[in-house]
């Protein structure tokens, strides 16, 4: 497990490469078992999933357990799924060697787009701020998407045109499994 200092060492890496400086890299280490614990951020990030799961839940017929199961697979699938398309994308273009490197400036700069997004949709969620700045959050979300491209782009070592493929592919599989997720919710 990767220790609070070392998290905060990553997150203030992840906050420089999120104004689009690429030194931010080098607060990473690198190598397989940097990349797979980077994967720690599914773990800090997995209370404020369910937190948000919570707060959308309408109400049914399906019981809590299957209901936060199936959540619960979906949030797996989620962190999995595209680090798994992405190895054979990275591996096509040549960059196999960038792999466990990029893949953990990924996983980090997550947290990021995270501590940018949460507290805009809890604010939007509760009511705070009125439906109308709505237009904020959209383009809040727009920079996260080009921020995420930034990091495929510095983290692999691929060209913009990649990277901007990369995040809409990593996009509309996280829709197709939304979508997924909420068809064996609804049987």
């Amino acid at each position: 497990m990767v220790g609070f200092k070392q998290i905060m060492f990553y997150l203030q890496g992840a906050l420089i490469l999120s104004r689009f400086n690429p030194t931010g890299k080098i607060f990473f280490p690198k190598g397989r078992e940097a990349c797979i614990q980077s994967f720690q951020v599914a773990i800090i990030l997995l209370p404020v999933y369910f937190y948000q799961t919570f707060l959308s839940r309408k109400e049914d017929n399906i019981s809590d357990i299957y209901f936060y199961l199936v959540q619960f697979i979906g949030y797996i699938l989620i962190w999995t799924a595209f680090p798994l398309i992405l190895y054979y994308v990275i591996r096509f273009l040549g960059r196999e060697e960038n792999f466990f490197n990029g893949l953990t400036l990924l996983n980090w700069s997550i947290l990021v787009q995270n501590l940018y997004v949460i507290p805009f949709s809890l604010l939007f969620a509760f009511g705070i701020l009125p439906p109308d700045l709505i237009i904020l959050f959209f383009a809040l979300l727009l920079y996260v998407q080009i921020y995420q491209g930034y990091v495929l782009k510095v983290g692999f070592e691929i060209n913009a045109l990649a990277a901007a493929m990369l995040v809409l592919a990593d996009f509309t599989l996280r829709l197709y499994l939304d979508n997924l997720i909420s068809r064996i919710l609804l049987g």
